[in-house]
């Protein structure tokens, strides 16, 4: 048995406004108060409420980086060839996750992180093309990241409200781990990519929480391209070959 009582609030048009009331009600009265509601105004922290309070982001933060880590390191093992290649994809799919949840926080793509990702994904495919494919890998690596930076840079000088610098920094650490399984993964993550930010963004604009001019964080977008290549790139590739 439990103690707890619930109230579900449903409809159209209020529920936030109904909600906010009965929560601040019960409060008032004495009672603890847990508020989840949908969706958010400002940030996504705003759905879960305990007596009043957004669940803190070291809390969020926390949360994601026990369970999703640990789903993307079960399709890895199951999906990437050979294992030794785990040695480098596993950090960088840790990376991916963390700086997905920075930049729908903050809009921001944090150079402390993004710069040190790129020096271990050199020496950790480094260590992965020596147990495995070779050198030819390796450099093939560092090409990818030379031509996913370009590509991004010139984007961010033709429209930097649309591509920041930090995209431009993570394009070519997500370039080097790419490039490293093959240029059509490369194609292929850039691609899905680019066709998730533009759903999403008109996702957004047709729910009414973006403008035409307003500033979508695309890191989430380059992680989700990313992952979904690197775990699945390799069918896409040889079913677009095949065409």
């Amino acid at each position: 048995g439990t103690n707890q009582r619930l109230i579900h609030v449903a409809g159209t048009n209020g529920k936030g406004s109904v909600c906010a009331m009965l929560d601040a009600i019960c409060r008032a009265a004495g009672h603890r108060t847990g508020l989840f509601t949908s969706p958010h105004l400002v940030t996504f922290r705003e759905r879960i409420c305990v007596n009043g309070r957004m669940i803190a982001e070291e809390e969020v933060v926390r949360g994601l980086a026990e369970w999703v880590p640990s789903v993307l390191f079960g399709l890895a093992a199951w999906r990437i060839r050979p294992a030794t290649d785990l040695v480098a994809y596993l950090p960088l799919l840790w990376v991916l996750v963390v700086l997905s949840f920075i930049d729908l926080e903050h809009k921001l793509l944090p150079n402390r992180i993004v710069v040190p990702s790129f020096v271990a994904g050199v020496a950790l495919l480094g260590i992965a093309a020596a147990l495995g494919p070779g050198v030819g890998a390796w450099v093939r690596a560092f090409l990818g990241a030379g031509v996913a930076f370009g590509f991004f840079f010139v984007l961010a000088l033709i429209s930097p409200r649309g591509m920041g610098m930090g995209d431009v920094k993570l394009s070519a650490v997500l370039g080097l781990g790419l490039a490293y399984l093959g240029w059509g993964r490369l194609l292929v993550g850039f691609f899905i990519s680019f066709l998730a930010g533009a759903v999403g963004g008109i996702g957004l604009i047709a729910a009414r929480r973006a403008g035409m001019k307003s500033e979508v964080p695309f890191g989430p977008y380059l992680a989700l391209g990313t992952i979904v290549s690197i775990l699945f790139g390799g069918p896409i590739v040889h079913a677009w070959l095949r065409q």
